[in-house]
């Protein structure tokens, strides 16, 4: 008797660009080679696969709404609602689960991150790898560089 076997593979891709949730129906056409020093067709070819989310309360800082859509919960109700500043021993509190974490815990997921934390960094915990990722590249605070530099 022949046996096979189908593995599914399952990525969960987000893409967060923090300064684009004023405006719900934002897309990133925006980011056209013609209004844009970085041409993004990959991403502009994600963004109209995936799923569109209309309906959404969104903070307007980087900290609060980085917490909020690690945790899936209001970003008043994780603690942070203001930015966090280089130096801080605040962080996401631990006893809060993130998706990261969820998804490496109980579903078996690589998890990776690439880009802006500033959800803490003064104890290894409070740091991506810390938090459910298994990997982490990027800045732990805040950006002090630039794109077009």
């Amino acid at each position: 008797m022949e046996v096979s076997y189908y593995y599914w593979i399952h990525y969960l891709f987000s893409l967060f660009p923090f300064d684009r949730f004023y405006d719900i129906h934002s897309d990133f056409s925006h980011n056209q080679e013609s209004n844009s020093p970085i041409p993004s067709p990959n991403i502009e070819a994600l963004a109209k696969e995936g799923i569109e989310l209309q309906n959404h309360y969104m903070h307007n800082l980087c900290t609060p709404s980085r917490a909020a859509l690690l945790t899936g919960r209001y970003h008043v109700n994780t603690g942070l609602i203001f930015v966090l500043t280089p130096g801080t021993p605040a962080g996401l509190p631990l006893d809060i689960p993130t998706l990261p974490e969820v998804l490496r815990e109980k579903a078996g997921y690589s998890t990776a991150m690439v880009g802006k934390w500033h959800l803490g960094h003064s104890q290894h915990k409070l740091t991506p790898t810390g938090r459910g990722f298994d990997t982490f590249t990027g800045n732990l605070s805040l950006i002090l560089y630039s794109h077009l530099t």
